[in-house]
């Protein structure tokens, strides 16, 4: 900065040129009456111009200036700054602003021709094909232009956007692009089964394709009687106690199963295809049911 001048008040011309050094004129920030011309010229590191000197002459119309940085360059991008215009509110001086007609604090400018996208007509943000103007969504590349919901933005801008119409939102989908209103996700990896083409049912880890039971819970995949019918899903004899209408293969009503011999049990066989009996252990003098691995019936 040029120091030295803070008690300057009269003068018949001012001169500040070709100082590369320079970059403001703090020292100028006062009234100068000056009385022909202010010049200020190719001072090649000056952007910090907008001194109340400046402002004056430049509203006085005795200022002459070019060759510096970006608003310090003409009488226009010095009036501006002083005046603080902003013709579109966006918080950028109109000197600064690449859309000053529109508000754009952003200054998005993607093809770096100096005019922002907002007020370009060539511009394409996304680089999708399609000119800002023509885009749903500017800042997403979408040259299908989708938009699910009719609201004319993008489904890939859209919040409230369901591409598949399954009834969730794509920020919420855990598959937008494929119709899964029941979002089953059996690994719980947040991608929904539908899109990793894993598409497993009943969640039991057996995708539907390899799965004899389809519809219900069979990790073990049990075919006892070898037909290709997963036990889950196949209906076997039933028979009920006091009962017309079993619900399982053996349906006990309004009784009770009594084993009155203490060596006899029931048989269980596991899924690591072992028979345990159930038994009666008393431990720590107290009665405890538990389980004892058997030779399974032949």
């Amino acid at each position: 900065s040029i120091t030295g001048f803070q008690n300057l008040a009269t003068t018949v011309e001012m001169d500040i040129t070709n100082n590369p050094q320079l970059n403001n004129l703090s020292g100028f920030n006062h009234v100068i009456n000056i009385s022909t011309r202010f010049y200020l010229r190719t001072n090649a590191l000056l952007n910090s111009c907008h001194v109340q000197s400046v402002c004056d002459a430049a509203t006085a119309n005795k200022l002459t200036i070019f060759g510096n940085l970006t608003g310090c360059n003409s009488v226009t991008e010095v009036l501006a700054i002083c005046n603080n215009s902003d013709t579109d509110g966006d918080g950028i001086l109109d000197v600064n602003d690449n859309c000053d007609n529109i508000p754009n604090p952003g200054q998005e400018d993607a093809n770096n021709d100096g005019e922002g996208n907002v007020c370009d007509t060539n511009s394409d943000t996304d680089g999708d094909g399609l000119v800002d103007a023509n885009d749903n969504c500017v800042s997403v590349q979408n040259p299908n232009q989708a938009d699910a919901n009719n609201d004319g933005q993008g489904d890939a801008c859209d919040s409230n956007s369901d591409t598949d119409g399954d009834g969730y939102f794509d920020n919420v989908d855990n598959c937008p692009s494929i119709a899964n209103p029941n979002q089953q996700d059996c690994n719980a990896n947040g991608i929904g089964d539908v899109c990793e083409n894993f598409m497993d049912t009943d969640c039991d880890g057996i995708q539907n394709a390899s799965d004899n039971c389809v519809a219900k819970y069979n990790p073990m995949q049990y075919d006892l009687n070898t037909n290709g019918i997963g036990d889950a899903c196949e209906e076997f004899p039933k028979v009920g106690i006091n009962n017309n209408d079993p619900k399982t293969e053996l349906h006990l009503s309004y009784g009770s199963l009594y084993l009155d011999n203490p060596e006899k049990a029931i048989i269980l066989k596991g899924p690591d295809n072992l028979c345990y009996k159930t038994v009666v252990q008393i431990v720590n003098n107290q009665p405890t049911l538990g389980l004892v691995l058997i030779p399974c019936p032949n």
